[in-house]
């Protein structure tokens, strides 16, 4: 058994950032990534070898041991010592940071979290089961946050237990979800390469320069990125497994296994063992072209059929000495007869005989360990491609700012003491008390619940006890002061200091932490002392020079929604304070008081929502809770079209009625409005007082149009917002405070002008944009207030400039101008609750006609024209 690594070993590497690996293993749903883990955690003496993928180390709860599938992300801190080459010095040792991701899409939002805290990325495949949908969204996100990945194509011994495939069919079938799978990333780089030049156009076309589309430098490119990052086994990024039977192996093990006894040269055969390479025994030449009918590729010729005949061999039961002497020699030729046992040969359960051996001469841990050292990046080679995605602010820098000093410390990962410490913290977990190693120290019982913030560090030391800046997501830093840290930060929005003493930083190690001193640069760490200041995820950092870091993406949004109330009314109080701590420890899980007062849970699926009820039950509540079926979300909209024959019965027939659909809603209007009333689109409402009629009518905006208006909402929200501080403090924008730029919006109008072409309405198919008014409900929704007033223009249009005057020309535009925000707000109410059930508006454009006021005193006459 290997020997066991101590925390106190780890740490000493954590001082040597080319010698660290932060790695995340994703995967579809059960295609071995925590039988892999297991793997690697026995290599390093942490559990027997015997209890790889039955005790499921790093699935710490008892709902993940009991299910069988990983809920939640685990990270652990492992050693690996390279095999020493004969005349060379022996390479020092590496410090892997590992982590465990879900593979069920209801737990995706893990991943982000794993793809964000690591550089590289073990992506497993089940050679079965081929590429499946969370496969594809996995390396998808892993491209999304710029870490490299590496590919194990798992499962090889259903190949031949389940399927019985010859080598050939195996070969086969390999090839083809190599296929597929670089299909995709194929598609990804394509996509990157083509978005780089268009970006290069859009600044040409702003400096008036000539726009050169450069098709030939674009296929040049976009072949070279292939060729560093698709999957190919020679060069080293791709290996072949059984993780349940311990084996594994890539294509460079057999090139120099073979390369004295063909006497070739080892890269020769490094691209010759995989593909429609085959070897000529007559000539002793690898040839292209298959010198027999029944000839076999090298790779099925040269490593298939040796696995193949191993598994042949192992599963005849051993009987007569003839037999165990049959199984020796096979473990002679395979060079483990000296660490296999005849018990082991002797194995009643042949796979247990299996497994003996082939653990033995193709250790999955090693191979793995090679692969991730030789292949996936350290924290410092990483960050110099990463940093440009990390810190959102990078494209805007001034070289001398405070700004500048912080991205280049990220950049290059800089370990020194004076370096600004530069932390994202990914998630917050609830763990029990006892888990920590310090924890009889910190006066705490066993079963506490404690707060551990999971995070990374990209620059600088965290030191226990530090003071820190704890950044929100709008937060953009100080930048142009002399020494930003002796500003008055209280005046700073979003920004807050947890003082010396709180911070306590962690060695994670699957389901304990161990208390360290201090973590540098480059490394993965558990954070206690956090929990009132960070609800999910934030930016840390010693200098309020440090900015936010940009945001994970995640690959769904909750819908699953359903209501909890205690079974005892006396238990709403702890159901309440349950709920916030279930809302801090779960990056995705959404908890609403609706109007009604109802307490409401939104999940990413059925499988998340059970887990989340699970934990509210009997971790973060404790009482007996009540859970209602679940909630469905209704929203209104209109279409166009006629109205049938079969609509127009006595149901309809008031609805569908012009007359009545002219009467107005706020009160009955006066008869010379109505007259006005032409169109049977067009409604009129007038208020109870009688002083005004507004002329409106409703269209159904674009279906691109509406999905825009709904995906771009925290755009919107900028916009919304920028207009709301402009307002407020004359123009000027309060520090902090993320607004809307001119580009920003620029880019977003043309998106919404080329949408609107697809319109059936000539109306909205040439709608000045400056003439929306407003959008809904909340200011950000699918909705949107057009103001087609004749000759009357406002300064609150929501694209409009705030620059653009009202229009003062008649007393009409006058008494308009009083009544804007009253309009405005009318349409959030009614885009907030629709007619029909009361439910949100989607996708419907509500244009204001005209305004028309009424002068009682001359018997009706309108006033302004």
């Amino acid at each position: 058994m290997a020997v066991r690594t101590t925390p106190e070993q780890l740490s000493t590497l954590q001082y040597a950032p080319d010698r660290i690996r932060n790695i995340c293993i994703l995967a579809h749903v059960d295609h071995g990534k925590t039988t892999l883990s297991d793997s690697l955690v026995s290599a390093n003496g942490i559990i027997s070898e015997r209890l790889v993928g039955k005790m499921r180390y790093l699935d710490n709860t008892e709902e993940e041991q009991i299910r069988g599938i990983t809920m939640k992300s685990s990270c652990i801190s492992l050693i690996y010592e390279p095999e020493p080459v004969a005349e060379k010095k022996p390479d020092a040792p590496y410090l892997i940071n590992l982590v465990d991701s879900p593979g069920h899409v209801d737990f995706s939002f893990d991943v982000s979290t794993a793809v964000r805290l690591c550089d590289g990325a073990l992506v497993l495949i089940d050679v079965v089961e081929g590429v499946c949908a969370q496969t594809h969204a996995v390396i998808r996100q892993a491209w999304k946050e710029g870490i490299r990945p590496c590919l194990v194509l798992n499962k090889m011994d259903r190949l031949i237990f389940e399927l019985q495939f010859s080598p050939r069919e195996a070969y086969q079938r390999l090839n083809r979800i190599l296929e597929q799978v670089n299909a995709i990333l194929s598609s990804m780089i394509r996509m990157d390469v083509m978005e780089k030049y268009d970006q290069e156009d859009t600044k040409d076309e702003k400096a008036m320069k000539p726009i050169t589309l450069d098709d030939e430098a674009i296929t040049k490119e976009t072949e070279q990125r292939e060729n560093e990052m698709l999957f190919l086994p020679s060069n080293g990024n791709v290996i072949f497994a059984s993780a349940t039977d311990g084996w594994a192996f890539g294509i460079g093990y057999f090139a120099t296994l073979y390369a004295k006894k063909l006497e070739l040269p080892i890269r020769v055969l490094r691209q010759a063992l995989w593909g429609d390479f085959y070897y000529n025994g007559k000539t002793k030449k690898i040839v292209t072209k298959p010198p027999t009918s029944n000839s076999e590729t090298m790779f099925c010729s040269f490593i298939l059929d040796l696995i193949w005949s191993t598994y042949t061999a192992m599963m005849k039961p051993v009987l007569l000495d003839e037999d165990l002497d049959a199984l020796r020699k096979l473990t002679r030729q395979r060079r483990v007869a000296k660490v296999v046992t005849d018990r082991d040969l002797k194995q009643t359960d042949r796979k247990l005989a299996i497994r003996a051996v082939m653990r033995k001469w193709l250790p999955v841990s090693t191979t793995v360990m090679k692969m991730v050292t030789r292949v996936l990046p350290s924290p410092v080679a990483a960050q110099v491609k990463r940093a440009e995605k990390l810190c959102s602010f990078s494209e805007r820098l001034n070289k001398l700012s405070k700004h500048a000093q912080v991205f280049c410390a990220v950049k290059s990962c800089q370990i020194s003491e004076d370096a600004p410490l530069v932390i994202y913290i990914c998630k917050m977990i609830s763990v029990e008390a006892n888990v920590l190693s310090d924890y009889h120290q910190s006066g705490l019982a066993a079963t506490d619940e404690v707060y551990v913030g999971v995070g990374r560090i990209y620059s600088g030391v965290l030191r226990q006890g530090q003071p820190i800046y704890v950044m929100g997501p709008k937060f953009q830093g100080i930048s142009g002061v002399a020494d930003v840290n002796v500003v008055d930060w209280g005046s700073v929005k979003h920004v807050a200091r947890i003082d010396s003493g709180l911070i306590k930083p962690y060695m994670m190690m699957g389901r304990d932490l161990h208390k360290l001193d201090r973590v540098p640069a480059g490394n993965i760490v558990g954070i206690v002392g956090l929990q009132e200041l960070v609800l999910k995820t934030a930016t840390l950092s010693s200098t309020l020079a440090c900015p936010s870091l940009t945001r994970m993406p995640y690959q769904a949004k909750p819908i699953v929604r359903v209501a909890v109330e205690p079974e005892d009314p006396r238990n709403f109080g702890a159901l309440e304070a349950g709920l916030q701590r279930l809302y801090r420890s779960d990056p995705t899980v959404e908890v609403h008081v609706q109007e009604t007062g109802e307490h409401v849970i939104v999940a990413l699926g059925e499988l998340h929502l059970e887990r989340c009820i699970k934990d509210l039950k009997e971790r973060f509540a404790k009482v007996a809770v009540h859970v209602s079926e679940p909630l469905v979300g209704f929203r209104e909209s209109i279409v166009d079209g006629t109205v049938s024959s079969l609509q127009e019965n006595i149901v309809f027939k008031e609805l569908f009625n012009p007359d009545v659909a002219n009467v107005g809603t706020f009160g009955k209007h006066e008869t010379n409005a109505a007259s006005e009333a032409t169109d049977s689109k067009v409604a009129l409402g007038t208020t109870p007082d009688g002083t005004l009629t507004l002329k409106l009518q409703v269209l159904p905006l674009p279906l691109a149009t509406a999905k825009l208006l709904e995906v771009r909402a925290p755009l919107l929200k900028r916009i919304a917002l920028s207009k709301k501080t402009a307002d407020e403090v004359g123009g000027k924008v309060r520090s902090g405070e993320i607004e809307a730029t001119a580009e920003d919006v620029l880019a977003f109008k043309n998106e919404v002008e080329v949408s609107l072409r697809s319109s059936k309405s000539a109306f909205l198919k040439e709608l000045h944009l400056d003439r929306i008014w407003s959008c809904g409900p909340r200011r950000v929704g699918s909705n949107v207030l057009i103001n087609n007033i004749p000759g009357y223009q406002t300064s609150n249009g929501f694209f409009s400039s705030n620059a653009v005057a009202h229009v003062r020309n008649s007393e009409k535009a006058e008494q308009i101008k009083k009544i804007e925000n009253s309009i405005v707000t009318g349409f959030q109410m009614a885009a907030s609750a629709g007619p029909l059930c009361d439910e949100p508006v989607w996708g419907v454009a509500f244009i204001i006609d005209d305004v028309i006021f009424h002068n009682k005193k001359n018997d009706g006459k309108k006033v302004g024209g």
